[in-house]
């Protein structure tokens, strides 16, 4: 159980375009690696458009070089690690790195295969398999690089009424 945990906000420019991207998430003080992002929003064409979004099995974290970390589940043996930034012309999401675990065989779900690629696919055919070594590592090196969001409690806001 978690002592203190609070909703909030911030303005970050995570592409690099010169306008900020709004964030919504919590904030976990207590735990280095709980910093979880439930949403992000970037303007396109001045319009704000959400890029990210996340929820119980699928979330989000900011990375401490200004990229995003997701970990995200579809059941038991299906785990998805990716990392990626928001496009500086888009500012769509795009995939950097995607590490993805399925069945090595369609319908034989004893034997659990670790794949990896760049298109952000769960697709065997176009990823390379790598051991579970490699698949936890990177889940390691990126939980280690997991950032403080520094946001601002949603409870501070005064309404505008």
């Amino acid at each position: 159980v978690y002592a203190y945990l609070f909703v909030g906000y911030l303005l970050k420019d995570l592409n690099g375009d010169g306008s900020p991207e709004l964030i919504v998430g919590e904030d976990y003080p207590d735990d280095d690696h709980l910093h979880l992002i439930y949403a992000v929003y970037t303007l396109n064409r001045g319009v704000p458009k959400m890029v990210l979004e996340g929820w119980a099995r699928n979330r989000y974290c900011l990375l401490a070089d200004g990229s995003f970390y997701n970990e995200g589940s579809d059941g038991a043996i299906y785990a998805i690690l990716a990392t990626g930034e928001l496009s500086k012309e888009t500012g769509e999401a795009q995939i950097k790195d995607y590490y993805f675990t399925m069945e090595k065989e369609d319908g034989n779900p004893d034997e659990i295969g670790y794949y990896h690629n760049h298109t952000g696919e769960r697709d065997r055919a176009s990823s390379e398999e790598v051991d579970q070594k490699t698949f936890e590592s990177f889940m390691e090196r990126c939980e280690s690089q997991v950032e403080v969001l520094g946001l601002v409690p949603i409870n501070t806001v005064e309404s505008y009424q």
